[in-house]
């Protein structure tokens, strides 16, 4: 019998040459990914204002009605930046990409992969996102499959 186990990458983006990690690239690949760490502090009574941008995250998110909050928070989940995680990304919040998701350089991602395999894992969930998924899977797998 085989046992297979899985492990999420968490918006891993393949960072450029020299490329900032405030860049708009970025912040459409990775930026949502980044954000679910913000909401899952927020969501389970981690300290969200932690964080830089955490702050203003709370405050974006506590504006809303109670009643309509949820919604609020998730709104673009996974996807994209709503208003308030776009907030939270101008106030710092790019600071800890590296930290929330697995971006990084090519080299960074592949030490990361070849972690996941060194511990026993054999899939990977992987969700690309911004405006340039074919780009995004073609680094991608460029690095997945040198391993």
């Amino acid at each position: 019998m085989s046992c297979q186990f899985a492990t999420s990458l968490h918006s891993p983006d393949v960072l450029g040459e020299d490329e900032p990690l405030d860049s708009p690239r970025v912040r459409a690949a990775a930026g949502p990914g980044n954000a679910l760490a913000y909401h899952a502090a927020y969501e389970f009574g981690g300290d969200s204002t932690a964080p830089p941008g955490g702050q203003t995250l709370l405050d974006a998110n506590t504006a809303h009605l109670r009643t309509q909050r949820n919604l609020a928070v998730h709104d673009q989940h996974l996807t994209d930046l709503n208003a308030a995680d776009s907030a939270a990304w101008n106030a710092g919040s790019w600071q800890g990409i590296t930290s929330t998701t697995d971006t990084g350089t090519p080299h960074r991602i592949r030490d990361q992969l070849s972690v996941y395999a060194r511990d026993g894992i054999t899939e990977i969930v992987y969700q690309p996102t911004g405006p340039d998924i074919p780009g995004e899977l073609e680094r991608f797998i460029a690095i997945a499959s040198d391993l």
